[in-house]
Protein backbone atom coordinates (compact mmCIF):
# COMPACT_ATOMS: atom_id res chain seq x y z
CA UNK A 1 0.00 0.00 0.00
CA UNK A 2 1.31 3.39 -0.34
CA UNK A 3 2.03 6.29 2.31
CA UNK A 4 -1.28 8.15 3.07
CA UNK A 5 -1.66 11.60 1.89
CA UNK A 6 -3.31 14.30 3.86
CA UNK A 7 -5.87 14.18 0.84
CA UNK A 8 -6.46 13.27 -2.70
CA UNK A 9 -8.33 14.00 -6.38
CA UNK A 10 -11.25 12.52 -7.16
CA UNK A 11 -13.15 13.67 -9.95
CA UNK A 12 -16.28 15.70 -9.13
CA UNK A 13 -18.01 16.28 -12.53
CA UNK A 14 -20.16 13.91 -11.74
CA UNK A 15 -21.50 14.99 -8.33
CA UNK A 16 -22.19 18.48 -9.52
CA UNK A 17 -24.21 16.52 -11.97
CA UNK A 18 -26.36 14.80 -8.90
CA UNK A 19 -24.91 11.59 -9.33
CA UNK A 20 -24.85 10.90 -6.00
CA UNK A 21 -28.77 10.73 -6.30
CA UNK A 22 -28.29 6.98 -8.45
CA UNK A 23 -26.92 5.24 -5.24
CA UNK A 24 -29.99 4.66 -3.40
CA UNK A 25 -30.79 3.00 -0.31
CA UNK A 26 -33.19 0.15 -1.32
CA UNK A 27 -34.64 -2.86 0.35
CA UNK A 28 -34.15 -5.45 -2.26
CA UNK A 29 -30.13 -5.53 -0.70
CA UNK A 30 -29.08 -2.44 -3.34
CA UNK A 31 -28.96 -0.21 -0.44
CA UNK A 32 -26.13 -2.16 1.39
CA UNK A 33 -24.31 -2.03 -2.00
CA UNK A 34 -24.64 0.99 -2.76
CA UNK A 35 -23.29 2.07 0.88
CA UNK A 36 -19.95 -0.11 -0.32
CA UNK A 37 -19.74 1.24 -3.30
CA UNK A 38 -19.04 4.32 -1.78
CA UNK A 39 -16.90 3.33 0.54
CA UNK A 40 -14.55 1.38 -2.14
CA UNK A 41 -14.41 4.57 -4.32
CA UNK A 42 -13.10 6.37 -1.14
CA UNK A 43 -10.26 3.92 -0.43
CA UNK A 44 -9.16 3.86 -4.20
CA UNK A 45 -8.72 7.51 -4.74
CA UNK A 46 -6.73 7.37 -1.43
CA UNK A 47 -4.31 4.48 -3.32
CA UNK A 48 -4.61 6.10 -6.99
CA UNK A 49 -1.30 7.07 -8.83
CA UNK A 50 -1.20 10.95 -8.47
CA UNK A 51 -0.95 10.82 -12.50
CA UNK A 52 -2.94 7.93 -14.13
CA UNK A 53 -5.67 7.64 -11.07
CA UNK A 54 -5.10 3.73 -11.13
CA UNK A 55 -4.57 1.76 -7.97
CA UNK A 56 -3.52 -1.32 -7.20
CA UNK A 57 -5.28 -2.85 -4.29
CA UNK A 58 -6.27 -6.47 -3.47
CA UNK A 59 -9.18 -7.91 -1.73
CA UNK A 60 -6.96 -8.40 1.43
CA UNK A 61 -6.18 -5.17 1.41
CA UNK A 62 -9.91 -3.82 0.92
CA UNK A 63 -10.41 -6.10 3.77
CA UNK A 64 -8.47 -4.49 6.19
CA UNK A 65 -9.09 -0.88 5.43
CA UNK A 66 -13.05 -1.51 5.17
CA UNK A 67 -13.37 -4.08 7.55
CA UNK A 68 -15.91 -5.80 5.49
CA UNK A 69 -15.97 -9.46 3.40
CA UNK A 70 -15.32 -9.70 0.54
CA UNK A 71 -18.68 -10.77 -0.96
CA UNK A 72 -19.27 -6.77 0.50
CA UNK A 73 -16.70 -5.47 -1.39
CA UNK A 74 -17.26 -7.58 -4.73
CA UNK A 75 -20.81 -6.10 -4.67
CA UNK A 76 -19.47 -2.67 -4.09
CA UNK A 77 -16.68 -3.12 -6.74
CA UNK A 78 -19.71 -4.53 -9.81
CA UNK A 79 -22.14 -1.40 -8.44
CA UNK A 80 -19.21 1.10 -9.22
CA UNK A 81 -18.49 -0.48 -12.41
CA UNK A 82 -22.21 -0.17 -13.27
CA UNK A 83 -22.14 3.71 -12.13
CA UNK A 84 -19.00 3.48 -14.92
CA UNK A 85 -17.16 5.43 -11.77
CA UNK A 86 -14.14 2.92 -12.08
CA UNK A 87 -12.65 0.39 -14.34
CA UNK A 88 -10.89 -3.17 -13.55
CA UNK A 89 -7.79 -2.70 -15.56
CA UNK A 90 -6.37 -6.13 -17.32
CA UNK A 91 -6.92 -9.40 -16.02
CA UNK A 92 -6.16 -8.87 -12.89
CA UNK A 93 -9.09 -8.29 -9.84
CA UNK A 94 -6.53 -5.97 -8.29
CA UNK A 95 -5.52 -2.83 -10.80
CA UNK A 96 -8.88 -0.25 -11.13
CA UNK A 97 -8.39 2.91 -12.73
CA UNK A 98 -10.53 5.87 -11.55
CA UNK A 99 -13.02 6.97 -14.78
CA UNK A 100 -12.35 10.54 -16.14
CA UNK A 101 -9.84 11.22 -13.64
CA UNK A 102 -7.53 14.75 -14.73
CA UNK A 103 -4.80 15.84 -12.69
CA UNK A 104 -5.35 19.76 -14.02
CA UNK A 105 -8.89 19.81 -13.66
CA UNK A 106 -12.37 18.78 -12.43
CA UNK A 107 -11.44 17.15 -9.26
CA UNK A 108 -12.10 17.54 -5.39
CA UNK A 109 -10.05 17.19 -2.36
CA UNK A 110 -10.40 14.04 -0.64
CA UNK A 111 -9.72 13.77 2.95
CA UNK A 112 -6.84 10.63 2.95
CA UNK A 113 -4.34 10.52 6.32
CA UNK A 114 -7.12 11.63 8.76
CA UNK A 115 -9.75 9.05 8.05
CA UNK A 116 -7.60 5.70 8.90
CA UNK A 117 -7.13 4.72 12.72
CA UNK A 118 -3.71 2.86 14.11
CA UNK A 119 -4.58 -0.59 12.52
CA UNK A 120 -4.94 1.15 8.91
CA UNK A 121 -8.65 0.98 8.80
CA UNK A 122 -11.08 3.74 7.68
CA UNK A 123 -12.39 4.52 11.74
CA UNK A 124 -16.09 5.36 10.50
CA UNK A 125 -16.29 2.22 8.21
CA UNK A 126 -15.76 0.11 11.40
CA UNK A 127 -18.66 1.15 12.42
CA UNK A 128 -20.86 0.25 9.71
CA UNK A 129 -23.18 -2.41 9.60
CA UNK A 130 -24.72 -1.84 6.21
CA UNK A 131 -27.98 -2.32 7.27
CA UNK A 132 -28.64 1.69 7.77
CA UNK A 133 -29.76 4.15 5.10
CA UNK A 134 -28.40 6.90 7.35
CA UNK A 135 -24.77 5.46 6.73
CA UNK A 136 -24.95 5.50 3.00
CA UNK A 137 -26.37 9.55 3.38
CA UNK A 138 -24.04 10.31 5.44
CA UNK A 139 -21.05 9.46 2.42
CA UNK A 140 -23.35 11.05 0.32
CA UNK A 141 -23.42 14.37 1.97
CA UNK A 142 -19.46 14.07 2.44
CA UNK A 143 -18.41 13.44 -0.81
CA UNK A 144 -21.14 16.37 -1.67
CA UNK A 145 -19.32 18.54 0.52
CA UNK A 146 -15.87 17.98 -0.59
CA UNK A 147 -17.06 18.27 -4.25
CA UNK A 148 -18.44 22.10 -3.64
CA UNK A 149 -15.91 23.44 -1.23
CA UNK A 150 -14.60 26.85 -2.11
CA UNK A 151 -10.97 26.97 -2.67
CA UNK A 152 -11.23 30.34 -0.98
CA UNK A 153 -12.54 30.10 2.28
CA UNK A 154 -12.03 26.00 2.76
CA UNK A 155 -15.13 25.53 3.10
CA UNK A 156 -18.65 24.73 1.55
CA UNK A 157 -22.00 26.48 2.29
CA UNK A 158 -25.07 24.87 1.06
CA UNK A 159 -28.70 24.55 2.02
CA UNK A 160 -30.57 21.67 2.93
CA UNK A 161 -32.88 21.93 -0.42
CA UNK A 162 -29.76 22.01 -2.47
CA UNK A 163 -28.31 18.68 -0.39
CA UNK A 164 -31.41 16.85 -1.35
CA UNK A 165 -31.57 17.95 -4.93
CA UNK A 166 -28.20 16.87 -5.64
CA UNK A 167 -28.11 13.76 -3.20
CA UNK A 168 -31.72 12.55 -3.51
CA UNK A 169 -31.45 12.38 0.86
CA UNK A 170 -34.98 13.31 2.27
CA UNK A 171 -34.96 16.51 4.16
CA UNK A 172 -35.65 14.66 7.11
CA UNK A 173 -32.46 12.54 7.36
CA UNK A 174 -29.83 14.93 6.77
CA UNK A 175 -29.65 15.88 9.73
CA UNK A 176 -28.82 12.56 11.31
CA UNK A 177 -26.69 12.13 8.49
CA UNK A 178 -24.86 15.17 9.13
CA UNK A 179 -24.77 14.31 13.25
CA UNK A 180 -22.78 10.89 11.97
CA UNK A 181 -20.44 12.76 10.41
CA UNK A 182 -19.64 15.35 13.13
CA UNK A 183 -19.97 12.63 15.84
CA UNK A 184 -16.74 10.62 13.71
CA UNK A 185 -15.21 13.89 13.67
CA UNK A 186 -15.16 13.80 9.54
CA UNK A 187 -16.89 17.60 9.37
CA UNK A 188 -16.90 20.47 11.29
CA UNK A 189 -20.36 22.64 11.26
CA UNK A 190 -21.06 26.14 11.50
CA UNK A 191 -24.55 27.90 11.48
CA UNK A 192 -25.14 31.13 9.35
CA UNK A 193 -27.59 33.61 9.53
CA UNK A 194 -30.77 32.36 7.62
CA UNK A 195 -31.16 33.77 4.70
CA UNK A 196 -35.23 34.37 4.21
CA UNK A 197 -36.68 31.49 5.02
CA UNK A 198 -33.20 28.96 3.74
CA UNK A 199 -31.47 27.56 6.99
CA UNK A 200 -27.73 27.46 5.59
CA UNK A 201 -24.80 25.94 6.95
CA UNK A 202 -20.99 26.49 6.55
CA UNK A 203 -19.16 22.81 6.65
CA UNK A 204 -15.24 22.34 6.90
CA UNK A 205 -14.05 18.72 6.25
CA UNK A 206 -11.06 17.51 8.72
CA UNK A 207 -7.66 16.83 7.32
CA UNK A 208 -7.72 19.71 4.83
CA UNK A 209 -5.55 22.48 5.20
CA UNK A 210 -5.91 22.47 8.77
CA UNK A 211 -3.35 25.47 9.01
CA UNK A 212 -4.93 27.12 6.29
CA UNK A 213 -6.82 30.41 5.84
CA UNK A 214 -8.97 31.75 3.30
CA UNK A 215 -7.58 32.70 -0.04
CA UNK A 216 -5.21 29.44 0.18
CA UNK A 217 -5.84 27.26 -2.06
CA UNK A 218 -8.38 24.10 -2.95
CA UNK A 219 -10.17 22.26 -5.00
CA UNK A 220 -9.36 23.72 -8.36
CA UNK A 221 -5.59 24.89 -7.79
CA UNK A 222 -4.32 22.24 -9.91
CA UNK A 223 -0.58 23.73 -8.75
CA UNK A 224 -0.83 22.54 -5.21
CA UNK A 225 -0.70 18.43 -4.90
CA UNK A 226 -1.84 16.23 -2.49
CA UNK A 227 0.34 15.88 0.04
CA UNK A 228 1.96 19.40 -0.64
CA UNK A 229 -0.73 20.96 1.16
CA UNK A 230 -1.95 20.97 4.94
Amino acid sequence: MKPLRPWVMLPSAWIQRGGLCNFRWERNGAGSGNTMALMLLIVIAHQADIDTGVARITYDQFEAITDKSRAKIAKGITTLKRHMLIDVEGASRSTFKICNYRRDRGWAALPAKHLYDKDGCIAMFKGFTLRSPNELAALKIYLLIAAYRDRDTNSTSIGFDKISELTGIDRAQIRLAKSHLIASSLMHVDPTKPDGAAAYFIYRLYGLYPRRHAGSTGRGDATAMPGTEG
